[in-house]
C-alpha cells in the first residue's frame, strides 16, 4: 500500500472530476489516499494528511499548489506527482487527461526521480525580528525526452542555509 497525500486548489473547474477519478482508481492501485484540510470537504469523508506517514504527494492544480505541497513535508525526500489543472505549469508533470496513466505508473514505481532542493532564508531586522521563507522546487515531472512517456518524480532534499 502506497500512502499518498492529496493537495489541491479548489479554484479549478475540473477538480470534482479528478477527485472522483481518484476515488475510483485508488483501491485497485493499492493507493491509500489522505487529503489536506482544504480538500476534505470536496472529497467527502476522507482522512487528513499526516505528513510523517505519506510515501508520496499528489497535487491537483498548478505550480503554486505543488510548491504549497512541498512545504507539507519539508524535511523528507517525498516524491510529488503534480497534475496540472490550469493552462501552464512548469513544475507539474501531467495534465488531468493523463492522471490515470500517471497514477498507474506511480503505483508500479515506474517513474524517474529528479532531485530538487529547498532553500530557507532568515532575515533579521534592526529590532531583531526574524522571518523565515522556504523556496521549494520538488515535483514529479514528465520525462525529459518527447518520446519518453514515463513521468519523472522529483524529490527535494532540504538544504538549510542562513544568511546574516
Amino acid at each position: 500500500m502506497i500512502r499518498v497525500g492529496v493537495v489541491g486548489h479548489q479554484g479549478y473547474g475540473g477538480l470534482a472530476d479528478v477527485l472522483a477519478t481518484l476515488r475510483r482508481l485508488a483501491p485497485a492501485l493499492g493507493l491509500e489516499l489522505s487529503y489536506e484540510a482544504e480538500l476534505r470537504e470536496a472529497a467527502g469523508d476522507v482522512p487528513p494528511i499526516v505528513p510523517a506517514d505519506v510515501d508520496a504527494l499528489l497535487t491537483l492544480g498548478g505550480d503554486g499548489t505543488l510548491l504549497r505541497a512541498a512545504r507539507i513535508v519539508p524535511d523528507r525526500p517525498v516524491p510529488i506527482l503534480g497534475v496540472n489543472l490550469g493552462r501552464l505549469g512548469f513544475l507539474t508533470c501531467c495534465p488531468a487527461s493523463k492522471l490515470e496513466e500517471s497514477l498507474r505508473r506511480l503505483a508500479a514505481n515506474d517513474y524517474r526521480v529528479e532531485a530538487r532542493m529547498t532553500l530557507d532564508a532568515r532575515v533579521e531586522d534592526a529590532a531583531g525580528s526574524r522571518s523565515t521563507t522556504s523556496c521549494c522546487t520538488r515535483a514529479v515531472s514528465r520525462a525529459s525526452s518527447p518520446s519518453a512517456s514515463r513521468p519523472t518524480a522529483r524529490r527535494w532534499a532540504s538544504s538549510r542555509r542562513t544568511a546574516s
